[in-house]
Formats: structure tokens, sequence, C-alpha cells
């Protein structure tokens, strides 16, 4: 049996491409953070994602590596949490 690249044919247009369409709210806390919601009740699970602006793109002329050294504090832990080991 062949199988069949689903890729190759929404190129072709044999296949519609439509995106999901999602609903959510976005605002800003008093500390700075930007929060954007999604609720979706369709299943019991809840997701949380953290991204901080400390990419190369982010650096001010100078000052590099930060993106680097956040990546190491990130895996220091906490008094909750412990330390990552790679």
């Amino acid at each position: 049996m062949k199988k069949i690249n689903i890729g190759f044919l929404l190129l072709m247009g044999v296949l519609p491409a439509t995106a999901q369409k999602v609903k959510f709210t976005e605002f800003n806390l008093d500390n700075g953070l930007h929060v954007v919601l999604h609720e979706d009740h369709s299943a019991p699970v809840v997701v949380t994602s953290v991204m901080y602006h400390v990419g190369s793109k982010d650096e001010v002329s100078g000052h590099t590596g930060m993106a680097h050294f956040f990546e190491h504090l990130l895996f220091e832990g906490s008094k909750n949490i412990k330390k990552v080991s790679l």
C-alpha cells in the first residue's frame, strides 16, 4: 500500500488548508507581565508556558551572551525545585 504525503496534497491544492481560529484574551499585569489566556473546557488539562525575551534578537549592542546566562539560571533550581542535572 502506498503512503500519501498530506503536505504534498496541501501544496497541490487537493486538500484545503484551513487555520484553526483560537479565541484568547491578552492583558498586562501591574508588574509588567504580559498574559495571553485561552480557555478550552473540552479536556481536564491545565498548561502553563513562560517565555522570556532574552534571545540574541533582544540583546543590546555590547551586552551579548544574556540568553546563555539566563539558560544557566533557569536550571539552577530554587528552594522548592531541585537543580536539573543534564
